[in-house]
């Protein structure tokens, strides 16, 4: 399929000396996954899979033998470590005659001939396959003439790979990039006449191992240095070049790493060159960082990937010696579940055939504005503000087991509402732990189907999860998700963005009816429109009225179905009494989930029994017993096997089996209080549930590992001190907080909405521990503390990449504010409702680093620069906590961009 009406598939590929074989290990994994569906005398190699491949350095070279050379990945693989051992050959002193210890020449670099000399063979032997045996064609000259073959390719077509690699250039320590095409967007004063080992020998000329390269070009002097410094992280380049040369297409981008930040036990004869080495990959990882925040809404669409190997970068990048461990550390992480899982779906998304429609409008003309790509881009960045990570959360919904949630698909009413045009919302309510979530994660795939002219578009409420509580939420993410898709279904929005900006996406009145302008415009380009959202019962209760109000007024000439799941309410079902509202009461006992979950009982008794290589009479045992007990509940079932797999059970002999679903009580609210007496610490497991708790988006297991230790850590060396090992931090929060918990994608999430009602509505009998009493106001007071004892430690933005930053600059003074006693009434201001004007312990280091006259005012830089963080709420706080009696500079609100805020003071 011609590139002008597909998906884009790019590769960006960091340096990292040596180990680049991790990178090839991790790419060919990728390449044998997806090769799979694949006759096998038709396997893909990278040069035909991907359209753009750059990379700095070591990933220069590799990007070069990939896509210019067009090898494949086991003959990249077996040159490259063939070419390291070459490279990497230290210099040996005469009298060492047993070679004990090796010692680099006097300047500190190896040989950069030998470099020279093994690109070159490589160009010769690969070329030379290409385009025929030169030997016989020109003999020896024939040969010799392939490794001056230029890195311009002229023959390319624009469906074949390209190809650039990052370099700095020796005179004024600019970067250059050196392309195998030509960029008509960029100016380019070296590409066209660069050879293939120039551009090879001038991305990898690390000034601490080799020679920097010179080169003549038309009489002048041309000098490089590899681009590590610079770009060792090219993935921004990679998707700029991507829309230098295709526009505004979508694209899969690819991004392999070379290791995370190196420890004090990195090994190599080159540990004095540590400092440096720390600091490319601390920018390596933060331009992976704010790649991502700059891309969110790549990451939502399941388009970048980031692949990067903890564990090898304390290995030195010239340590041949060291590959048998880099391959061993790179499978083993290959085969970790959340790396499968990224891959899995990785791999999904480059499969895809996905044939884009022509960028002409129509027949319909949708609106008579034509925004260009950098207003609709900066217009889903505005719109993706007040929504949240969609198509991460959708991924980490279990996915329907074949052959369960025909209840509703059967269901007459479902299909009614699906066929028929006069029926315009379906309400499905059903009891907690029946599945809801599931099933409507399944009605989205079974919706969108834009081969059969339907589309289907998602939001699914989370209690606790910011962005994911309040009607304006649901819209906003729904209409990213269609301009998105098409982007002049943004034409119905701007004119009134541009009259109002970004305050309209708080009006949720006028963004619902501008919804719905933007719905008809999708159903004309599409045919059918669906829009599914999930568990309305755990929105805020302002968010169920509005939303009651707004469908129960749909007519059939909107021509745009929802679908909408809940927990039966009594507030929901008395205001829910629109006659063209279709309804499912599964409560009713309408529905019966026995078969399902006999199947899902079925398929995890059969995972036990290849895990564990249970006898089958256990196993048949087993499913016979759950099965007799499970009621009508996938969520009490699903409890009982992480209770069976967790890591407190020590057997699992039948004995110890049954002992174990005795002692289980079939009551899901006596199931979590049984699973939280049996908490090896209970003090470390209430906090870790008041975190998560508290939370206002799930948090990684390394924000976790931060905000449970950081007690007492002044210093990022008391943090290194303090914190859990990486490798050990999953499972101490799996021990901590057993049932209570999953972990999808590193990301901590409270197993369900149930367990949440459980923990906060928590009872402390006179036999019970005090210490298990939870309140969202302890949680939150948990929360600030350790917020801000994190951005007072120095140097905290670089410390694993910054990774609580973001979380604790923003969000410090909300978990602040809401560990208050709130003071409400009408007309309340913000400085009164939160009693500002008696400061507590957590104030006073607040101020610490928020006061422009200190000098450690880390917050207050951050915010002062970036408004994205602040709101009016946390701003005023926070002024009110500084100024008030003080300077009362009103003139500070107003810089920050909320002069309103100016009346509180």
């Amino acid at each position: 399929m011609a590139v002008a009406n597909r998906r884009l598939h790019l590769l960006s590929l960091d340096g990292g000396g040596i180990r680049g074989l991790s990178s090839l290990i991790v790419l060919s994994d990728f390449m044998k996954r997806l090769n799979r569906s694949r006759p096998k005398d038709d396997q893909l190699e990278p040069w035909q899979l991907f359209d753009l491949i750059g990379g700095t350095s070591t990933g220069g070279l590799i990007a070069i033998m990939l896509g210019r050379l067009r090898m494949s990945i086991d003959e990249c693989i077996a040159d490259w470590v063939e070419l390291s051992k070459k490279i990497f050959q230290p210099k040996h002193r005469k009298f060492n005659l047993l070679r004990v210890v090796d010692f680099l020449k006097a300047n500190g670099r190896f040989d950069a001939e030998i470099l020279e000399a093994g690109i070159k063979e490589i160009i010769k032997k690969r070329l030379s396959r290409r385009y025929g045996a030169a030997e016989e064609e020109g003999g020896e000259e024939g040969t010799e003439a392939l490794e001056e073959t230029l890195l311009l390719d002229q023959d390319q077509d624009d469906d074949e790979s390209k190809v650039f690699v990052c370099a700095i250039k020796g005179e004024d320590k600019m970067p250059v990039f050196l392309r195998s095409y030509d960029n008509e967007k960029q100016s380019d004063h070296y590409s066209a006449d660069i050879k293939i080992w120039e551009a090879c020998r001038a991305t990898s000329a690390a000034t601490t191992f080799f020679d920097r390269f010179e080169r003549t070009s038309q009489g002048v002097r041309q000098t490089f240095v590899d681009g590590a410094f610079a770009y060792n992280n090219p993935v921004s380049r990679v998707y700029q070049e991507a829309i230098d040369l295709w526009g505004d297409k979508e694209s899969l981008l690819i991004s392999i790493g070379t290791g995370d930040k190196p420890d004090s036990s990195m090994t190599g004869g080159l540990k004095s060159l540590l400092a440096g080495i720390v600091d490319i990959v601390l920018a390596t990882d933060k331009e992976d960082r704010e790649f991502k925040e700059e891309h969110l809404d790549l990451i939502d669409a399941g388009l970048f990937y980031r692949f990067n190997v903890p564990g090898i970068a304390r290995i030195g990048i010239e340590e041949y010696k060291k590959l048998d461990e880099i391959s061993a550390v790179t499978k083993s992480h290959l085969s970790r579940p959340d790396t499968n899982r990224s891959m899995k779906f990785c791999v999904t998304k480059a499969v895809e055939v996905v044939e884009l429609e022509p960028q002409e409008d129509s027949e319909t003309e949708i609106s008579a504005y034509n925004p260009d790509r950098q207003e609709v881009g900066a217009l889903l960045r505005n719109i993706y503000r007040h929504t949240y990570a969609y198509s991460e959360y959708l991924e980490s919904i279990p996915t329907r087991l074949d052959g369960t949630g025909e209840w509703l698909f059967n269901n007459q009413e479902y299909r009614a509402w699906r066929d028929l045009d006069e029926h315009m919302v379906l309400w499905v309510t059903a009891n907690p732990g029946c599945g809801k979530t599931v099933t409507a994660k399944e009605a989205v795939k079974r919706l969108d189907k834009p081969e059969n002219g339907s589309r289907a578009f998602y939001f699914f409420f989370k209690s606790g999860n910011m962005n994911q509580t309040e009607w304006r939420h649901a819209i906003c993410s729904l209409l990213y998700q269609l301009i998105f898709r098409e982007n002049k279904l943004s034409r119905t929005i701007f004119p009134e963005y541009h009259a109002k900006g970004d305050p309209l996406f708080a009006e949720v009145n006028a963004l619902w009816k501008l919804f719905l302008l933007v719905l008809l415009d999708a159903k004309t380009l599409y045919g059918r429109v669906f829009c599914i959202i999930d568990a309305l019962d755990e929105g805020e209760s302002d968010t169920q009225d509005l939303i009651i109000q707004h469908l129960g007024r749909l007519t059939a000439t909107e021509g745009v179905k929802f679908l909408v799941t809940s927990r039966p309410s009594i507030n929901i079902q008395r205001k829910n009494q629109s006659p063209s509202v279709l309804r499912i009461k599964g409560e009713n006992g309408l529905i019966s989930l026995t078969s399902d979950i006999s199947i899902m009982i079925d398929r995890e008794v059969k995972n036990l029994l290849e895990e564990y290589c249970l006898p089958i009479q256990s196993c048949r045992l087993l499913a016979e017993k759950l099965k007799a007990r499970s009621g009508e509940t996938f969520l009490w079932v699903s409890l009982v096997f992480k209770v069976l797999r967790g890591p407190g059970n020590t057997s699992m002999a039948w004995k110890s089996i049954l002992r174990k679903l005795d002692e289980m009580p079939k009551d899901l609210k006596q199931l979590y209080e049984y699973a939280l007496s049996r908490s090896p610490d209970i003090g470390d497991t209430k906090k870790v549930l008041c975190i998560i708790l508290a939370a206002y988006r799930p948090l990684s297991l390394g924000e976790l590992n931060i905000l449970l230790r950081i007690d007492g850590a002044e210093t990022v060396a008391d943090l290194d001190m303090f914190l859990e090992p990486e490798s050990q931090i999953e499972f101490v929060v799996r021990s901590l907080c057993g049932i209570f918990i999953y972990i999808a994608d590193s990301k901590v999430h409270l197993i369900h909405e149930t367990a949440r009602d459980f923990l906060l509505g928590l009872e402390v009998s006179e036999k019970s521990d005090s210490k298990l009493k939870i309140t969202l106001v302890d949680s939150h007071e948990i929360m600030a503390y350790a917020c801000i004892a994190y951005l007072r430690i120095p140097g905290y933005q670089e410390y694993k990449g910054g990774i609580l930053s973001s979380y604790a600059a923003r969000h410090c003074m909300d978990h602040n504010l809401e560990s208050r006693e709130i003071k409400d009434g009408p007309g309340i201001d913000v400085f009164c409702k939160y009693d500002l004007g008696t400061p507590r312990k957590v104030d006073t280091m607040i101020a610490e680093i928020c006061d422009p006259g200190k000098s450690n005012n880390i917050y207050f830089n951050i915010c002062y620069q970036s408004q994205s963080l602040w709101d009016g709420r946390s701003t005023a706080a926070i002024v009110g906590l500084i100024w008030t009696g003080r300077y009362r500079n009103k003139s500070i609100l107003s810089i920050s961009g909320h002069s309103a805020l100016g009346k509180l003071f």
